[in-house]
């Protein structure tokens, strides 16, 4: 349940504070060291969790302004992970470093955007 009390900016905070956590535990990390590392993968998913469960708190007046941001498959991804019970599919968790890029850049134009309506507002 969305916290009424909480705006945009902190969900698409968690959102940009995540991507970021990925982006560091793969720097230098190949598709194979990855497969092998229990400890990254464990984390990397964790952190889809958190980066789907904060664009579902995102508010629908924020969605519909940026429809090129594709919400439901964000939150919809941890879904995709697990494919069966206590199975995770380390390859969609793989290229979900590789597609984040684009969506850190979505969120920093957001979070931009945010705060300069938060500002004009004062």
């Amino acid at each position: 349940m969305k916290d009424k009390f909480k705006d945009d900016r902190v969900y698409l905070t968690h959102l940009m504070e995540n991507i970021q956590k990925i982006e560091s535990s793969f720097k230098g990390t190949t598709k194979e060291e990855y497969a092998q590392d229990v400890d990254l993968q464990d984390a990397t998913f964790r952190r889809v969790e958190i980066i789907g469960s904060a664009a579902k708190n995102v508010s629908k007046k924020t969605k519909e302004k940026h429809p090129e941001v594709k919400w439901a498959k964000i939150a919809g991804a941890r879904d995709k992970l697990i494919p069966g019970y206590a199975m995770v599919d380390k390859d969609i968790v793989y290229r979900i470093n590789e597609d984040i890029i684009e969506l850190k850049k979505q969120v920093l134009e957001m979070l931009e955007e945010l705060n300069k309506e938060a500002k004009e507002k004062w």
